[in-house]
């Protein structure tokens, strides 16, 4: 054969083997994400990755012997002291006076941490918590791994409140020597981003923008015999205040960032809610949409995305209550009357939880889809977890619905 038989020969050959060559990685790029597509679903849907998350993260724990739990829900308290119960990074971190515990969504108990502290006091926001002693300095930053940081306030100032955003990042309102109150930021290492004095009013209420770069501040003032509140937008690179509004003759309950800070803030007071647009600086808009209760709260909710459910007693009524949702532009999603005693309501998106003394209520703009689930005891609170809603009382944490 000619040489130059032989080398044509040899470059088709080639050719053919770069082809299959491609092919097969081709084949591979598109198989490959397939097959790891397949095992994820079937993990997640086989309870996996609790299972893989326990076994990386939690076995070695020591549990306190106070929490009895068999993986599943219920989880119980030998204590009877539960105070709240708070949904982080689709796990529930129970608050007891002296104890933190964080649960699986499954139910399975993953730590516990002990605590020193006088009137606990807990935030979460995402992937991070923070457990405060309002009245005292001592606080403690935690996710759903366990500790982060335990420290101490600035100068041992009490704590008046605090609030936490998905990045560990805490401010807290405290108690001042030389202003009503102070306003300070902290890491989730403990290092102090910023500091500001409020003269007057004692700021009540905060919540911390998305970048983590503006505070709103809720705070309660008088003169001349009147209540009033203030609402403070804050900038930790800057020394002055970024925007302020006074809301005449209304004491705060809650003021929040809706949509990150980027689109409105809420100011819930114990007579009306306000509704505030925001610009890109921070600033508020002077002239915002008001709304005004039919009765005295008697509870109220709120959740990430701007909606706030009311129950309030009507006037000349005899027990009914008025149950109202509203969406983050002020609107009333829908309202009705509430005949049963209510110990709490939960706001998720369109819908409005209550929890009576047997049973769980769930309201929708749709009354003809309204629900009602049975309790299996008596319950004082209800936390939502990966859709689900699971209620607590005092001594454990219970399947729902």
């Amino acid at each position: 054969m000619k040489k130059a038989d032989t080398d044509v020969k040899e470059k088709k050959s080639g050719k053919k083997f770069k082809k299959k060559s491609k092919k097969k990685k081709l084949i591979t790029l598109i198989v490959f994400p397939l097959v790891i597509a397949v095992l994820t679903g079937i993990t997640y849907i086989c309870g996996g990755f609790e299972a893989i998350d326990y076994f990386l993260f939690y076995r070695h724990r020591v549990i306190d012997q106070s929490v009895i739990s068999d993986g599943s829900f219920p989880v119980n308290f030998s204590g009877g002291d539960i105070i709240t119960a708070e949904n982080i990074s689709s796990k529930v971190a129970v608050l007891n006076k002296n104890l933190l515990t964080c649960v699986s969504y499954k139910g399975r108990v993953l730590y516990t941490e002990n605590l020193s502290f006088v009137e606990p006091q807990m935030v979460t926001d995402g992937k991070y918590g923070v457990v405060f002693d309002r009245g005292s300095d001592g606080f403690l930053i935690f996710n759903a791994y366990g500790i982060v940081y335990r420290g101490t306030v600035e100068d041992g100032r009490s704590i008046i409140t605090a609030d936490v955003d998905s990045k560990g990042n805490v401010v807290f309102s405290t108690k001042s020597n030389d202003a009503a109150c102070r306003v300070y930021m902290i890491d989730k290492y403990g290092e102090i981003k910023y500091i500001w004095s409020c003269a007057e009013n004692y700021v009540v209420s905060m919540d911390i923008a998305k970048d983590s770069e503006k505070i709103v501040c809720g705070a309660i003032g008088a003169y001349d015999y009147e209540i009033f509140t203030d609402i403070y937008v804050l900038d930790i690179y800057s020394d002055e205040v970024v925007s302020q509004y006074r809301a005449e003759n209304s004491a705060c309950v809650e003021v929040m960032y809706v949509n990150g800070g980027k689109d409105k803030i809420v100011l819930n007071c114990t007579d009306k809610r306000l509704v505030f647009d925001v610009n890109n600086d921070g600033v508020l808009d002077g002239h915002p949409s008001v709304t005004a209760f039919k009765g005295d709260i008697v509870l109220m909710d709120s959740d990430a995305l701007g909606n706030t459910t009311v129950l309030t007693g009507r006037y000349n009524s005899q027990g009914t209550k008025e149950l109202m949702l509203y969406d983050k532009d002020n609107n009333i999603v829908f309202s009705g009357n509430v005949e049963a005693e209510v110990i709490s309501v939960l706001c998720a998106g369109n819908k409005v939880y209550c929890l009576t003394e047997n049973s769980i209520l769930t309201y929708n703009k749709d009354a003809e889809k309204n629900t009602e689930f049975s309790c299996e005891a008596f319950g004082e609170g209800l936390v939502e977890l990966r859709g689900k809603i699971r209620y607590y009382s005092s001594k454990s944490i219970k399947n729902g619905f």
